[in-house]
């Protein structure tokens, strides 16, 4: 499946080719028209000459000249030339074309944001990683952002991309139990790693593989079970979050505050 996808990518896109036809015979009739018209007494030939010597004699190849030097030896009429004109000037203009669009999809897929969040991450002196964008994470991103603090989110979904970049939030693509994404995002200069997502499982796996690349680093980790949050802390996660008992105690202590007023 993968390889299929390699291979359509590989593809030139029909609009591509469409474009650059239309481009081409636009360019043109326009300039043809726009010669004719600037210069008077020549004829609809005469600027079509200079449209195809002047304005596609762009790879260092002057078939134009060649050709011209000779009509007068050949003997042949202007006019029956012109197509071979034409054609030359359309031959290099399409070179281009294929050379700047081969140019255009290098810059392109050299994604300069996450380039420069790599190197961010690089130079930073201290960082907090964020393991698994949720509800919870995404508010934990907001008050680090708020508070200026270097922080990186792991995350296997690409949609978020759209809502990192509009947060500003610094991200890596992956999964956080894998470590090499995890040396990706900084791990080995990391302060602290946070895993947020609701899935106990996961986050173990995280927890193993983080302490065992980064033995100094500060794990907090979020349970769905208390049961769990206890075995976390065996694999070796520092602070353990089960939030539904946070929230129960905090309702709990609203209440008995509002029962004694």
């Amino acid at each position: 499946m993968k390889a299929e996808q390699r291979l359509d990518n590989e593809k030139v896109p029909i609009s591509y080719i469409t474009a650059l036809i239309v481009i081409v015979v636009v360019a043109t009739i326009l300039s043809i028209i726009f010669v004719k018209d600037i210069v008077s007494g020549i004829t609809i030939y005469t600027a079509a000459y200079f449209v195809a010597s002047t304005l596609f004699d762009v790879v260092g190849v002057d078939a134009a000249s060649i050709i011209l030097s000779r009509l007068s030896i050949s003997g042949i009429g202007f006019e029956k030339l012109l197509p071979i004109l034409i054609v030359d000037g359309i031959i290099k203009i399409v070179i281009l074309g294929f050379v700047l669009a081969g140019v255009v999809d290098l810059i392109m897929n050299i994604n300069i944001r996450d380039r420069i969040i790599k190197l961010k991450i690089k130079h930073s002196k201290s960082i907090t990683i964020i393991a698994g964008y949720s509800t919870l994470s995404e508010k934990i991103c907001d008050i680090l952002y708020s508070n200026k603090s270097e922080f990186v989110v792991i995350d296997r979904d690409n949609n978020y991309r759209d809502i990192f970049i509009t947060k500003g939030y610094n991200y890596v693509f992956g999964d956080f139990t894998d470590q090499r994404v995890l040396r990706e995002a900084g791990i080995m200069k990391a302060s602290s790693i946070i895993f947020a997502i609701g899935n106990d499982f996961e986050n173990s796996i995280g927890i193993i593989s983080s302490r065992d690349v980064n033995k100094d680093i500060r794990i907090v980790a979020r349970a769905e079970q208390e049961s769990s949050a206890e075995k976390m802390g065996y694999l070796g996660a520092d602070t353990c979050i089960v939030p539904e008992a946070v929230t129960a105690v905090d309702i709990a202590n609203t209440l008995i505050k509002v029962t004694n007023r």
